[in-house]
């Protein structure tokens, strides 16, 4: 059995690389996929955030992450990692993510601080940073938005870095974010993929299983002929997903229609399918669907360098919405965070007067002065409206801290 499959996987790549070889020779030189629009570096830098004197809140969050191990609500790691200026700050904020990852309150970390943690990374030049923490989801679970993981696939392509823009367009795959709601990131996925399978890299077996689920969910519901072909062939590299690849022939052969389907995923799949356990089984549908697709003339035989220009030509209108959306997307997170302090010092304000009503009702109980206590409470009250708002939304306040103080007070 495990010969087999190992048989099946050389197999796989040594038909993989003949397949691919053609690909190299096009002339797509190296180029910023997305648009600087897209980038939205001018709309980033003139975001409303909120300000802080880093040096007292580092120490602080020193004290809390690193000193007393304490959970730190997301709002405070949030306004550290928002205003990141060197390096120094990145390796603090790294670390600070690592701990809250792994404190009690990690689900409540932000958007806005991922998206603020990747902007940091690759305004500082540390493109290696930030896919190391995008990776390790068990000691950082950074999760990012899509226009995110598009800059950050664009990052890496635009230095002809292939394997670790893959990497990203795999990260994509396991997040299974990569369908029909979001076309410009399936676009960019199946480019990576493509310029990453036709590059000098020496691909490990794991590592095509996941290439190809990564070209299977970019190419998902596409209706053009590089992804069809692709998702046929995304399919036939995993081992025990040929079932998958033939039903996936088998629809595009329901089609009827012309030029359809390139003669390279009709080769990949027979080839995969020759040297597969299940051979027999699969042998008969795969032949009724080619004959189908060729009783239509649905097979072409084309270059595909033309495809992927085609591909990358159709980038930029599909950029347009989240161009529109970005400043939106900014100012929405915004107004969150500042409630969110507002909140965090409403229930901070909360605790203290609970503790203080505490300590006086202990008071009474010692000295039996009720009436001077009663009438003094009434006159305070004179004019201050009692608090409605429930504070259960609020993630963490620190108890301890807080009774220490109205102890000293």
């Amino acid at each position: 059995m495990a010969t087999a499959m190992f048989r099946t996987l050389s197999t796989s790549r040594a038909v993989i690389q003949r397949l691919f070889d053609h690909v190299r020779a096009t002339n797509i030189g190296k180029r910023t996929l997305l648009s600087e629009a897209y980038y939205g570096n001018e709309v980033w830098q003139k975001r409303k955030r909120l300000a802080m004197d880093m040096v007292e809140l580092q120490l602080k969050l020193d004290r809390d992450f690193l000193d007393f191990k304490k959970p730190v609500p997301s709002i405070e790691l949030h306004i550290f990692v928002d205003n990141i200026m060197t390096t120094a700050h990145l390796q603090t904020a790294e670390e600070y993510l690592y701990s809250h990852r792994h404190s009690s309150v990690a689900r409540h970390l932000r958007k806005a601080t991922i998206h603020a943690w990747f902007r940091a990374c690759l305004r500082l030049n540390e493109p290696e940073r930030a896919l190391r923490t995008l990776s390790d989801k068990t000691n950082y679970g950074l999760f990012p938005d899509m226009i995110m993981f598009n800059i950050l696939i664009d990052t890496f392509l635009k230095n002809e870095d292939y394997t670790n823009a893959a990497v990203v367009a795999m990260e994509m795959m396991h997040t299974e974010v990569l369908d029909e709601t979001t076309p410009l990131a399936q676009h960019l996925a199946l480019y990576t993929c493509l310029k990453y399978l036709t590059s000098d890299t020496e691909i490990e077996d794991d590592k095509l299983q996941n290439l190809g689920w990564t070209l299977a969910d970019a190419t998902r519901d596409q209706t053009s002929l590089l992804a069809r072909s692709y998702h046929v062939i995304g399919y036939s590299m995993i081992s025990d997903k040929l079932n998958s690849s033939v039903r996936a022939l088998e629809r595009i052969a329901d089609l009827a229609e012309n030029e359809c389907i390139l003669q390279e995923a009709i080769s990949k799949l027979e080839s995969a399918i020759e040297n597969s356990e299940d051979r027999e089984k699969l042998q008969d549908q795969f032949q009724n669907a080619v004959k189908k697709l060729r009783e239509n003339n649905s097979i072409v035989d084309k270059p595909v360098d033309d495809l992927i220009q085609s591909l990358v030509e159709k980038l930029t209108s599909l950029e347009a919405d989240d161009i529109e959306q970005y400043p939106t997307m900014l100012l929405d997170w915004h107004q969150s965070n500042v409630h969110a302090v507002q909140r965090q010092r409403d229930a901070k304000e909360a605790y203290v007067r609970s503790l203080k009503e505490a300590k006086l009702e202990k008071l009474l109980q010692a000295t039996g002065g009720v009436q001077y206590w009663l009438d003094k409470r009434e006159q305070e009250a004179k004019g201050i409206q009692e608090e409605k708002e429930s504070f259960e939304d609020v993630e963490f306040i620190d108890k301890e801290e807080l009774a220490k103080e109205v102890e000293i007070r």
